[in-house]
């Protein structure tokens, strides 16, 4: 049995948080999880991709029209949405090539946009954490299959404004759009040296051989931080001192039965007389469940206490629940 205390609509409320996922996915995967990869030209009928197929003229003049055609030397022409992630000279400036190559994440891998400053792509990505100091390199490990291992060391991140960088030159091979998780790798040098880490001297790949699995070539890593909205529903269900004084439990009471007659026919009912020992005015009963039901009296959610809470008599008491959404 329970009780039942409506809530005042001040007592209800929501409280938005934003929440941060980490993906790491090898070039080798891309397909298995959607990540599209397409290779834009201008002119060419040509098409491209390997989940779905498009024109690579198409791709050009939509890129163009959407994200480059807008963006001048002296800002953004109001007629486009260049989708810009700072309005400061430096980082409005946008050129597309003739030629480019997409690297597309689905909505459900970057939620609401690609958090800035989390996007990495290369051999020294770190699969857990993607602080850019700190995390080991792999030139030495390398140095054991390979001569060459400084060509395979190459990685590229975004600087939190919308550009792409190399991490030793810090010189811009691309343009990166949060909000529509997709980057566009503008430098036709960058887009080789991704290319030639995909196949290691030896068949090695660098961390599947760390791991001690040289199964295969897997690439480079493609890593990035998905931005969730949580929303948190906050109910104060507050218990003033003269409200929930007596336990509604049947453990409570003497457990026995009663017969009534109500003129026509006999019923038997639960006889709530409580226990004697429950029945002083020292008697405090303990909430361990506070459920919330909705305008039709059906429950929504349920709340348990980590302990029973005593309930005193003499002063009120506020249950905060918490529901994630």
């Amino acid at each position: 049995m329970s009780a039942y205390i409506q809530l005042d609509k001040q007592d209800a409320f929501i409280t938005p948080h934003t929440a941060y996922k980490k993906w790491a996915v090898w070039s080798g995967s891309f397909e298995g999880n959607y990540i599209e990869q397409y290779d834009v030209l201008s002119g060419s009928e040509d098409t491209t991709g390997f989940v779905d197929l498009r024109v690579k003229k198409d791709l050009y003049r939509s890129l163009e029209h959407l994200y480059y055609s807008g963006v001048t030397s002296t800002g953004v022409s109001s007629s486009y949405e260049a989708y810009l992630s700072t309005t400061l000279f430096e980082s409005s400036s946008r050129t597309l090539p003739t030629s480019s190559r997409v690297i597309m994440i689905p909505q459900d891998q970057y939620g609401i946009s690609i958090r800035p400053g989390s996007f990495t792509y290369g051999v020294d990505v770190p699969v857990f954490g993607y602080q850019r100091a700190g995390y080991v390199r792999v030139e030495d490990f390398v140095r054991r299959y390979s001569s060459t291992a400084s060509d395979l060391s190459y990685n590229i991140y975004d600087d939190g404004e919308g550009n792409i960088l190399e991490d030793r030159t810090n010189q811009k091979v691309g343009d990166i759009m949060y909000s529509h998780g997709f980057i566009v790798l503008t430098d036709s040098a960058s887009i080789s040296k991704l290319e030639d880490m995909a196949e290691i001297p030896n068949g090695y790949d660098i961390r599947a051989a760390r791991a001690g699995d040289d199964a295969g070539t897997k690439g480079p890593v493609l890593a990035w931080q998905s931005t969730i909205p949580i929303f948190t529903h906050n109910y104060r269900c507050k218990i003033k001192s003269n409200q929930l004084t007596h336990t509604l439990n049947t453990s409570a009471t003497t457990g026995s039965k009663v017969v009534a007659y109500d003129g026509v026919d006999s019923k038997e009912y639960e006889n709530l007389t409580y226990l004697n020992n429950l029945t002083g005015s020292e008697f405090q009963p303990y909430v361990t469940t506070v459920g919330l039901y909705n305008s039709v009296n059906e429950l929504v959610a349920v709340a348990k206490t980590s302990q029973p809470i005593p309930r005193l008599s003499h002063s009120d008491i506020t249950f905060v629940v918490n529901l994630d959404i």
